[in-house]
């Protein structure tokens, strides 16, 4: 920041964020729409079973999206200031893809799914009993 300046500096790489926060409506209809899917009038199955597997797809379907813009933000943020290799987010993504091809974009896209699934199963099921539990309170 010294070299660049405050504002420069902290707001540097700030449209992979803001193009990845967009993508994060796909999150919240994923679990809706599959919720809605496998509940009562769906399969069937009990509410929390549906709210885990729900968030596991909403969060499988987000990550599949979201991830080649996470795959240049993190190429932007981790290159040394002194060896500026990418001018900004689409010269990255472009040169990512001349040199790797598309699946350069998808690196490390495995065990990131192997995480999203119980992890945003977990955290989509923690927040309906939450909120089951306030509207008991309340």
């Amino acid at each position: 920041m010294r070299k660049k300046g405050l504002f420069r500096g902290l707001y540097r790489y700030w449209l992979p964020t803001a193009l990845e926060m967009t993508v994060m409506s796909t999150f919240f209809t994923g679990y809706e729409v599959s919720r809605r899917a496998l509940g009562p009038e769906g399969l069937g199955i009990p509410n929390a079973m549906t709210s885990f597997l729900a968030g596991g797809i909403a969060g499988t379907i987000f990550w599949t999206i979201a991830f080649p813009i996470e795959a240049v933000k993190n190429r932007l943020m981790t290159q040394p200031l002194d060896e500026v290799r990418y001018s900004g987010f689409m010269h990255c993504l472009k040169d990512t893809v001349r040199r790797q091809g598309v699946s350069g974009l998808y690196s490390g896209f495995s065990p990131a799914m192997l995480r999203t699934f119980p992890a945003s199963g977990a955290t989509f099921l923690a927040y309906e009993l939450v909120s089951r539990a306030l509207k008991t309170l309340l």
